[in-house]
């Protein structure tokens, strides 16, 4: 198995272009992480676009023409799942991150349980803390409709290996095996961001869950096409 990279600022809007190009907008669901997916680690309103948003004016360009084809845009925060997690990603948008606020539809906030998995949901945000899978399956539930094309985009290969290898467990049987059509889980590697030249963001915190390199992930790395030179540069 063969999953697709990202790398560099401009990964996430190249990607989102070709899926609009490859299909209907209004069968394509586009699934983001949001901390340091969507943004570029710490920023602060008022800061330039490319430290608020990670890949700065070309993400947000991306995201509006997507929004604008008639494309649903959601966000899966890992933070844990409960409306005060939903809430804080509100006020981000509200603030820091308001370049983003147009794109994603928000609701009352609420915490429930889907195929016995807790989450939270306020319109397009969820928080479903590392159950994401399950998440882009509920979101995939609530479209009511087959042939979809769902790409996800995480920065921590955990993330995006996990959902490609489980979506379909989470979306077995009944309405939602034929619902999906196409499913594409994206890492959008932040490597090159921090490490190249010219870094546009801060090292990724090391020994945690968003950390990329250590040794037990070699197999999700693998699949993602880091070999093991790369891997040990």
């Amino acid at each position: 198995m063969e999953l697709p990279r990202l790398s560099g600022s401009g990964g996430l809007a190249a990607a989102v272009s070709a899926a609009l190009e490859s299909g209907a907008a209004s069968r394509t669901l586009l699934v983001f992480d949001f901390d340091r997916t969507l943004t570029n680690g710490i920023s602060r309103p008022g800061d330039e676009i490319v430290k608020v948003v990670r890949g700065g004016e070309a993400t947000v360009a991306a995201l509006r023409r997507a929004h604008d084809a008639g494309a649903g845009l959601f966000i899966v925060t890992a933070r844990r799942p409960a409306r005060l997690s939903v809430e804080q990603i509100f006020a981000s948008l509200d603030n820091a991150q308001a370049a983003l606020s147009p794109f994603f539809p928000r609701g009352d906030c609420a915490e429930f349980r889907f195929n016995d998995i807790p989450m939270a949901r306020g319109g397009s945000v969820y928080a479903s803390g590392y159950e994401k899978a399950a998440a882009l399956a509920h979101i995939v539930s609530a479209q009511k409709r087959a042939g979809l094309r769902v790409f996800f985009f995480d920065d921590s290969v955990v993330n995006s290996y996990v959902v490609a290898t489980s979506a379909a467990q989470h979306m077995a049987g009944g309405a939602l095996a034929p619902a999906v059509a196409e499913l594409t889980s994206y890492w959008w590697d932040s490597y090159a961001e921090e490490m190249g030249p010219g870094p546009t963001m801060g090292p990724s915190p090391l020994g945690t869950a968003d950390s990329n390199y250590p040794d037990h992930l070699r197999h999700m790395l693998r699949a993602y096409g880091v070999t093991a030179a790369e891997r040990d540069a």
